[in-house]
């Protein structure tokens, strides 16, 4: 396509790059790999977040929900989050980490964490999510969220347009061991979600993912989410990567 390249090493090795970006740029893929990488070893808790490698990751806190902490053990630093029973006057109890604000339309996106959930962790009744994609300038349930459920299990949640709750597959949890999570998806009409634990795919589903209203773009967030509760609940998140592609944020 190019023709033979005529030139030193070094304007060789500058051309190919070129060449290579010429390419990238015209069947439109996305050259890079893992956007953003979290691993709390190094990071420092600030003020309503956490600082790691020059990047600011937002922690809202709300009902019961606590600050995150660092939890040291034999795999290294991992974070912490804690929430208390409902407070009186709340709804609901939060803490969760902001991952990237700027999640778009009609592009591959794959989301990576390991999850430690304890044995004796209780999960709302009412209902909980682990992982959730907001979107902007609605003011609906998200599009496409994880929620936890009381006997173990996890489930991929889409929404439909009259904000129905829609399951599109469900796995059992393992409680008591770091258990890797990843979500494959793309928002809008030609939407699909996928969902591996442990490196085993388990739900593949192609579906209309996002609101016609809003802006087509949401936020990525993850930690404890839930409805009013009586009990406390924790759950430690470790090795968090966002990326194009499975290969890019698995474990």
């Amino acid at each position: 396509m190019f023709g033979k390249l005529r030139c030193s090493n070094g304007r060789c090795a500058k051309l190919a790059s070129l060449v290579l970006l010429a390419n990238c740029l015209m069947v439109q893929i996305v050259c890079a790999d893992t956007y953003y990488g979290l691993d709390f070893e190094g990071a420092e808790l600030a003020s309503e977040g956490v600082q790691d490698n020059g990047k600011f990751y937002r922690l809202r806190t709300g009902g019961g929900g606590q600050d995150g902490k660092f939890s040291s053990g034999g795999r290294g630093s991992a974070l912490l989050l804690e929430t208390g029973p409902t407070p009186a006057g709340a709804n609901y109890d939060r803490t969760e980490l902001q991952i990237y604000s700027g999640i778009t339309w009609e592009r591959p996106w794959h989301v990576g964490f390991d999850l430690f959930l304890p044995r004796n962790a209780k999960i709302s009744d009412d209902w909980q999510l682990l992982l959730q994609c907001p979107q902007h300038g609605v003011a609906t349930s998200p599009p496409i969220s994880l929620n936890l459920y009381p006997e173990s299990t996890l489930t991929l949640v889409s929404r439909t347009e009259s904000d129905t709750y829609e399951p599109l597959g469900s796995v059992a949890l393992p409680r008591g061991r770091w258990v890797s999570v990843v979500m494959g998806f793309r928002m809008g009409a030609n939407g699909y979600a996928r969902l591996w634990i442990d490196g085993k795919k388990v739900v593949s589903v192609s579906s209309a993912l996002g609101w016609k209203q809003g802006k087509q773009q949401c936020t990525l967030k993850t930690g404890i989410y839930r409805g009013r509760t009586d009990n406390g609940f924790s759950l430690k998140l470790d090795n968090i990567a966002l990326g194009d592609h499975y290969k890019d944020v698995a474990r």
